[in-house]
């Protein structure tokens, strides 16, 4: 056997080893770097800090956040690239304990549904919560959250070209271009008649803003609007939610579960400016431009000129599309207890009405047998 050949082979091996002692020290080092910080961050009780890297040896480090899990990946000055993954344990605000065993009982023809206590904290029933179904214009509590989030209170939106992009048969504010609407115009039109013109509206003028870019094509405004509302889902630990149309139309990508429009809705309620649009049963408007129009709220839980009324409403959003059957996210209000309600899927809107009233009554009658038990107790 040739001598140089055998030696050069032995300084391959030699280098391989260094180089692949070299990639599982570091995955070594960051493992118990992680570690360390996880373990700090929960003994203080607070989200994990930020994981730091010398980078002296290193050319490029990037770090890309995939639903729970943060994916790091340093590449050496080999150039050979080595992922590292620490797990982020995240801290929602609206955290939802589904487990099985509710207050209250009964047979809904909705497919899906939650009935939440929000003062108490607690679910009072639940069916197929973390089934998937398609929310409709329920979205539209998200955008307005989303949209309050982003712009100045005194924005002044314009109708543009992106009314091009609402699809046929959508529920409409009836804004055409050139329109100007103030900001609660612009909710109250999102909420009030749902429409899916003051949504594309709405989404298009923000998606410039936060590009800060006015020469964005309608499309890649109400991309970047999209893609703040998924960020918005990600914080309130809405997990099995995606958002792709700022309207709620059908999108075979647009889709949620009852416990995740649970979170969107308690994330909605703490919005004043929200509870304060869900909350009026119509709204005579004149728009910045001059133009009036009259805007009804769908949600005929809190109008007192019809049949289906209910005293106790606050709010808050309908929706309906074939595919996503009728669906209600509605708020009451009785005995020092807010209640939230998540009916998605009722296969007519007369059982979306009725069942929800049903269940709000429930909630109520358990929450007051509560309050007469502890009453008896205490006297």
């Amino acid at each position: 056997m040739n001598p140089k050949k055998t030696e050069n082979k032995k300084i391959k091996r030699k280098r391989h080893k260094l180089k692949w002692g070299r990639i599982f020290g570091c995955l070594f080092a960051m493992f118990l770097i992680g570690g360390g910080i996880f373990a700090a961050s929960k003994f203080l009780g607070s989200k994990p800090a930020a994981l730091i890297i010398d980078a002296a040896e290193y050319s490029q480090i990037t770090t890309v956040a995939a639903g729970d899990i943060a994916v790091t990946e340093i590449i050496g000055i080999d150039d050979e690239a080595v992922p590292v993954i620490v797990e982020i344990i995240p801290e929602f605000k609206y955290d939802i304990e589904l487990d099985g065993d509710y207050p209250i009982e009964e047979n809904l023809q909705t497919a899906y549904a939650i009935i939440y206590d929000k003062t108490a904290e607690e679910v009072l029933f639940a069916k197929n919560p973390e089934n998937k179904a398609f929310p409709a214009s329920t979205t539209k509590l998200l955008t307005a959250a989303v949209l309050i989030d982003t712009m100045p209170a005194d924005t002044v939106f314009t109708a543009g070209k992106e009314l091009e992009l609402v699809s046929p048969g959508s529920s409409l504010g009836l804004i055409y271009e050139g329109f100007e609407l103030n900001m609660r115009d612009t909710i109250d039109g999102l909420m009030l008649p749902s429409g899916n013109d003051v949504a594309y509206m709405a989404a298009a003028n923000a998606g410039r803003f936060i590009a800060e870019d006015d020469t964005l094509s309608p499309s890649a405004a109400v991309d970047i609007f999209m893609n703040r509302m998924n960020m918005k889902l990600s914080e309130i630990g809405a997990q099995d939610t995606h958002f792709s149309v700022p309207d709620g139309f059908h999108d075979e990508g647009h889709y949620t579960t009852a416990a995740d429009m649970l979170k969107i809705a308690l994330c909605a309620s703490d919005y004043p400016e929200i509870m304060t649009s869900v909350g009026q049963s119509n709204r005579q408007v004149t728009f910045l431009t001059g133009q009036s129009v009259f805007w009804e709220n769908s949600n005929k839980l809190v109008q007192d000129y019809t049949d289906i009324y209910y005293m106790y409403a606050t709010g808050m959003k309908t929706g309906m599309t074939d595919e996503s059957g009728y669906c209600i996210v509605a708020s009451a209000e009785r005995f020092g207890h807010e209640i939230i309600a998540v009916m998605l899927s009722a296969p007519t809107s007369d059982i979306r009405w009725n069942e929800t009233v049903a269940m709000l009554d429930q909630a109520f009658a358990y929450i007051n047998s509560n309050i007469e038990t502890e009453s008896g107790e205490n006297s």
